[in-house]
């Protein structure tokens, strides 16, 4: 995978993680991760908890994604943060922990949510 595609395939996942949690969608987002850490429940808990309203953040965020490769995966993954916004805040100090695995179809990647806290 090239600097660009892995750039964009962990933008296009965190986007997707991003989307799941603004609109609420945490049965979705369990199913998509396979609730290996979190299940729906415990990830609308989290949010619930934080006490104000997730929003999609803007494009621009998705160029400061903290992003760490695992070193001997295989296949490739990546340790990530990433700051989510809401609507009385805009960027948050609540932060979305993943790990992505690279599943060599391009923007496609295997997402584990491994928390979602403060920062």
């Amino acid at each position: 995978m090239t600097t660009t595609q892995y750039n964009s395939a962990v933008a296009h996942s965190v986007r997707h993680v991003a989307r799941l949690l603004a609109s609420g969608s945490y049965a979705d987002l369990e199913q998509l991760t396979g609730a290996k850490r979190l299940r729906a429940r415990d990830i609308e808990g989290e949010v619930n908890e934080y006490g104000r309203t997730l929003v999609m953040p803007p494009e621009t965020a998705y160029d400061n994604i903290d992003v760490i490769p695992i070193r001997g995966s295989e296949p490739q993954a990546y340790s990530v943060r990433f700051r989510l916004y809401t609507k009385e805040e805009g960027q948050s100090d609540l932060e979305v922990q993943l790990t992505l695995m690279d599943r060599g179809t391009g923007e496609e990647m295997g997402i584990q949510l491994d928390g979602i806290l403060v920062a």
